[in-house]
């Protein structure tokens, strides 16, 4: 996460990483498939219902929406803050650049308790590090504000590291599961199992 002066942007922004290309990667499958025993789990583009969001407070209300519902969009704890462009944008290609922290510094204009942003920060959650280039990744970001935490004249995230956001019951639907190139007869036995009794219209097929 990336931290400026007395700014924990890391606690605020929650990104889910993906790829779009269809093809498989054997570095990916090594990286993330536990060592080639694993699944690939694909999806629509939007796999998401979405919410009008309402910001209370007296907050600005347009036309913004949210993937997450009401109940969990607004808290007594925290509350989203969503990209004027989120329902159209909300899966970003990540940009490479060669120094994370200097793209940051140069958006960010940090006052006494105050942040100015050049665009947005969930686009700026999705810059990483060329060294990664070679996984040509996009990323889902969610910005969520802790409410009643400010320390110092920063406002911080909410007290938890990670959240669900629920798949709409289309994608579901619509989901395919590829097995790793090492994977077993039994991993495939466990993975057709759960898919028969949670939706059995997910497809199930064998690494290429």
């Amino acid at each position: 996460g990336v931290k400026i002066e007395n700014w924990d942007f890391g606690g605020m922004l929650f990104a889910s990483c993906w790829v779009t290309q269809q093809e498989e990667d054997y570095p990916q499958w090594a990286m993330y498939g536990d060592a080639m025993r694993g699944v690939r789990i694909t999806l629509p583009a939007d796999p998401f219902d979405w919410y009008p969001f309402d910001p209370g407070d007296g907050g600005y209300v347009s036309e913004m929406h949210t993937p997450l519902p009401p109940a969990l969009a607004r808290t007594d704890h925290y509350k989203v803050v969503p990209d004027v462009n989120q329902r159209g944008a909300f899966l970003r290609e990540v940009r490479y650049v060669g120094d994370v922290d200097s793209v940051w510094r140069e958006a960010c204009e940090i006052g006494e308790g105050s942040l100015g942003v050049k665009g947005s920060l969930q686009d700026l959650a999705g810059c990483k590090s060329k060294r990664w280039e070679f996984q040509k990744e996009h990323r889902f970001v969610l910005h969520l504000m802790g409410r009643g935490r400010s320390q110092g004249g920063a406002i911080r995230g909410p007290m938890f590291t990670s959240i669900d956001v629920p798949l709409s019951a289309a994608a579901i639907g619509r989901m395919q599961i590829r097995m790793g190139p090492l994977s077993s007869h039994a991993d495939r036995v466990i993975v057709e199992s759960l898919v028969a009794r949670f939706s059995p219209s997910i497809g199930v097929e064998h690494s290429h």
